[in-house]
């Protein structure tokens, strides 16, 4: 959920996709993410959906055990990921509207680099 409520595009595989439109025609609404009362789920339905799913991914990745893994943290690990890109795509993917606002994730993989180099 954004923090300012602003509208921006998320990249899905074709199979994610079409799942969750499906589910969307199931339940009839146009909402992204729906209740189970039809209504906008709340920034801490998100975080409970998503911290269920690290602790279900537990079972299949012992190092996930006991991690809380928060939307933010998506984000970052995103940003991370995507570091080898031009910093104009990445500020497109994580839907900032200033490329200033990215450069805080490029330094901060400049430092784990400089550390990762240190030991």
């Amino acid at each position: 959920m954004r923090k300012r409520r602003k509208e921006r595009s998320i990249p899905l595989c074709p199979d994610a996709a079409r799942i969750w439109l499906h589910g969307l025609e199931i339940l009839r609404t146009t909402i992204a993410l729906p209740s189970c009362r039809g209504r906008s789920l709340p920034r801490n339905g998100v975080d409970y959906i998503l911290q269920q799913a690290v602790n279900h991914a537990g079972t299949h990745c012992p190092s996930l055990i006991g991690k809380r893994i928060s939307p933010r943290v998506v984000r970052h690990s995103t940003a991370l990921l995507l570091s080898g890109r031009e910093i104009e795509f990445v500020a497109l993917r994580l839907g900032h509207e200033s490329i200033e606002t990215t450069q805080i994730y490029t330094d901060i993989d400049l430092v784990a680099k400089e550390l990762a180099l240190e030991s």
